[in-house]
């Protein structure tokens, strides 16, 4: 608050001097950190967004696949190793590297017509050539299609769990949400060490 403080001395002096206000600041600070103690009690903070992943019972048909595709994630997060079809203890490994879209070509490559027909629908729709519901159906009806290969992501103990996330991050940017993700066998961990021992 604001107060008047008058001066001790003769009348005369007292009487051509002007009064010395001080103003108190107490009040106005007391209200700034109730504001904001009350501003960050509110607030929302950005919310974390998740990864919807499938993760099923591990059996006999969750750790191959026929006919599909099989990423193998371990230590070293530049590599990306992978093979087409149920795993054979000698048989030939794929790598590519994790930057420069490298595993994105391959999943795209693995799943070019589905791919190709949902990037020419998602053009057109963004041309206006589609409306939001038939490009919705036209895109599900693709999604549903049998032709897209079925990818399992395994991945080591000591895998970085940010390679695992960009691995699913090119799932879904090559239009594929047929995968699933399990940890390495004993089998597959053997054959990592013969083609890449130093790790």
């Amino acid at each position: 608050m604001a107060e008047i403080q008058q001066q001790q001395g003769n009348r005369r002096t007292r009487r051509n001097s002007f009064p010395v206000l001080r103003v108190d600041m107490t009040p106005m600070v007391d209200l700034a950190f109730l504001l904001l103690t009350f501003f960050v009690l509110t607030s929302e903070l950005k919310k974390e967004n998740a990864i919807v992943a499938k993760f099923p019972v591990i059996s006999e048909e969750t750790t191959s696949v026929n006919n599909g595709l099989t990423l193998l994630i371990e230590k070293d997060p530049g590599k990306i190793f992978w093979y087409r079809g149920k795993f054979d203890p000698s048989m030939h490994l794929n790598v590519v590297k994790a930057e420069k879209n490298g595993l994105f070509n391959v999943l795209s490559n693995a799943n070019s017509s589905v791919y190709n027909q949902i990037e020419v629908i998602d053009r057109q729709h963004k041309l206006g050539l589609l409306n939001d519901k038939t490009w919705l159906e036209k895109r599900s009806a693709l999604l549903g299609m049998n032709s897209i290969p079925f990818v399992i992501v395994k991945w080591d103990t000591e895998a970085s769990y940010g390679t695992v996330v960009d691995a699913i991050d090119d799932l879904n940017r090559s239009h594929n949400n047929k995968y699933t993700i399990v940890p390495v066998t004993d089998a597959e961990k053997t054959l990592l060490d013969k083609v890449n021992p130093a790790k």
